[in-house]
C-alpha cells in the first residue's frame, strides 16, 4: 500500500501439486509469483 491506497492486485490459485506443498514451501512460491508479476 502506498499512503493507505492498494497500488496492486494479484490471485491465483495453487495447482494440484501445490497443494501438497509444506507451508514453507507455499510462502516462497507466493513470494517467486509475486516477483514475477
Amino acid at each position: 500500500m502506498l499512503n493507505g491506497k492498494l497500488i496492486a492486485y494479484a490471485f491465483r490459485q495453487f495447482k494440484i501439486h501445490e497443494r501438497n506443498y509444506l507451508t514453507h514451501d507455499l510462502e516462497f512460491a507466493a513470494v517467486v509469483f509475486a516477483l514475477k508479476i
